[in-house]
């Protein structure tokens, strides 16, 4: 453990992981950023940025663990909602809401729009650590599908009213796809979006962030103005944290499910046995966006107009 992490664990030394320090990165330019994603160990990130028309409102890398950022000259400006890559960050898709989703094959270095699916406006996208299936959303009634990464999509419709505002994320396997939208229960499907189950049991309508583990198995969400929850059955039962301060919270799970991250601009809680207990670990961030790094040991959060990180 570092220093700080020895600091931080307490009693017994256990180490708790990142989330209780977080460092501002000066060297990103302060934007209002709107997603971000990471390879295996954090050292190459990308993030997008929206902030209504301005030219800045491109796709940037880091290649330093964050710590300095680069405009990538190729990238299309637009509006940007959300981005994801695989493990290597070799394979990424950028999502808008003036166009459809832009695709790279190279880490950033060329894009081409993604023609053959009607992602207009697009929200969310998320990816395997393989880079061979992908999900993304224009509502919760609007869910697409790759299984060969990212050539080519399909539609699948859960049947319901078609919120937006949604999330979405998926399994290693392409198997298993977690959905939230304010005004629905976190859906979730374990056959590649062929069917569709809204789980009650996930208590509230109004969350508007969503985590899930690489098998599909855990997952974490927070409810608007209110708490966080998590669920380690794929969705069907859900426990409340129970925090203290932290309405709001941008929440995510680290790939294997142990890990999780609920950090507002007040309070900063993390969980080392999948959401059974939290931790407090001190004042946090906001969040509009939150990522681990693939092996768990880094988070990644863009906010506006800045980008933290902590180790």
């Amino acid at each position: 453990m570092s220093a700080i992490q020895q600091v931080l664990a307490g009693a017994g030394g256990v180490d708790l992981g990142p989330g209780g320090i977080w460092t501002t990165q000066p060297g990103a330019p302060s934007l209002r950023w709107k997603g971000v994603c990471s390879d295996t160990t954090g050292q190459n990130l990308i993030a997008v940025a929206n902030t209504t028309g301005s030219a800045a409102d491109r796709i940037y890398k880091s290649t330093d663990y964050g710590v300095t950022w680069s405009l990538l000259s190729n990238s299309p400006t637009s509006l940007w909602t959300d981005v994801a890559c695989d493990s290597t960050c070799t394979r990424i898709i950028a999502t808008r809401t003036d166009g459809n989703p832009s695709i790279s094959t190279n880490g950033g270095s060329s894009w081409s729009t993604i023609p053959t699916v009607t992602l207009n406006p697009a929200y969310s996208v998320d990816c395997s650590p393989s880079g061979q299936y992908w999900v993304s959303a224009r509502s919760c009634n609007h869910i697409y599908v790759s299984s060969d990464y990212g050539s080519t999509w399909s539609e699948k419709q859960p049947g319901f009213t078609a919120y937006n505002n949604v999330k979405v994320k998926i399994s290693s396997n392409g198997q298993r796809i977690g959905l939230c939208a304010y005004g629905r229960y976190i859906t979730t499907s374990a056959n590649a979006g062929s069917t569709w189950a809204e789980q009650a049991g996930s208590v509230s309508t109004s969350f508007t962030q969503l985590g899930m583990s690489d098998d599909g198995a855990v997952l974490v969400a927070s409810v608007n103005g209110g708490q966080t929850y998590s669920s380690r059955d794929y969705g069907v039962n859900w426990t409340s944290a129970g925090l203290s301060g932290a309405a709001n919270a941008g929440t995510a799970c680290s790939p294997d499910g142990a890990r999780m991250v609920a950090t507002s601009g007040s309070y900063s809680y993390t969980s080392k046995d999948s959401g059974v207990t939290w931790t407090s670990r001190g004042t946090g961030v906001g969040a509009n966006a939150i990522n681990y790094s693939g092996d768990g040991k880094r988070i990644i959060v863009v906010s506006e107009p800045s980008i933290y990180t902590s180790a």
